[in-house]
């Protein structure tokens, strides 16, 4: 009995672990960007050998520090234009100009938003209307995060010059949990 408990206990641990990395990153029609995906896992250098084109959807399962399922547009392996994020839903969530110089990559970590936005709009979860619009010029302005599955305000954080000097955490009720001031 025990020696069956333990092989379905490795069986389920192998399904969910097979199930948490099979989400896909979907490039264009080419299997040539399919395999720079792959071989963007691969090796110290392989941001190197990154090279997509086209539009390119990342979903938020994939992982590494990324709040939202996200869709972008690379040009010559450099993102340009608009990223598109979404709620657990599948509505728009937030949609950003790219910075034309920027250095995002489909895993940068959102403390990095300031780096490679210069503007965006955020969009309620069950309208489709725009909540916040800001402009991040000179990396000046306020950054605001909503939870991707209740639709609500998490965090509020000020910028100038690129540092933040105020953050405002909330709570599920919207009201102010925690404030710093740096």
């Amino acid at each position: 009995m025990l020696c069956s408990l333990d092989l379905m206990f490795k069986k389920k641990i192998i399904f969910l672990f097979l199930l948490l990395f099979s989400s896909v990153v979907i490039f264009g029609n080419t299997n040539n960007q399919t395999l720079e995906v792959c071989k963007y896992f691969k090796g110290g250098d392989s941001k190197k050998k990154f090279n997509p084109f086209g539009e390119m959807y990342v979903d938020k399962s994939f992982g590494f520090g990324n709040e939202n399922s996200l869709k972008l547009n690379y040009k010559n392996g450099k993102p340009v234009g608009e990223m598109e994020e979404y709620y657990d839903n599948g509505k728009l969530y937030r949609k950003s100009t790219l910075r034309k110089k920027n250095n995002f990559y489909p895993f940068s970590n959102p403390d990095d938003f300031k780096d490679y936005v210069e503007y965006y709009e955020i969009y309620d979860m069950n309208t489709g209307e725009i909540v916040k619009k800001e402009s991040l010029a000179n990396k000046t302005g306020i950054i605001w995060r909503y939870n991707s599955k209740t639709g609500k305000l998490e965090m509020e954080s000020h910028l100038e010059n690129g540092k933040i000097f105020l953050q405002k955490e909330y709570g599920e009720d919207g009201k102010i949990i925690q404030e710093y001031n740096y």
